[in-house]
């Protein structure tokens, strides 16, 4: 939308020209509908998610911790 356009409505880094099917098309993965949240870092967490279950990626399995040594009771 506007771009192209002359003076500050046309500004490509600007609030006025936008792409509105830019996040909605199915191209590479499923868009997953609902909410968007204000917070960059949930929405972020939220659509990395999605991407990860797309993908069918797991979360890595904890390390097992470091035996103690039972004298010092550190490892």
């Amino acid at each position: 939308m506007n771009a192209g356009k002359s003076g500050e409505e046309g500004n490509p880094h600007g609030p006025n020209v936008y792409a509105p099917g830019i996040h909605g098309e199915q191209g590479i993965r499923p868009v997953r509908p609902g909410a968007v949240s204000a917070d960059a870092a949930t929405q972020s967490t939220e659509e990395s998610a999605h991407a990860s279950q797309w993908q069918g990626v797991e979360d890595a399995p904890e390390p097992d911790p470091e035996p103690t040594d039972p004298e010092e009771g550190t490892p």
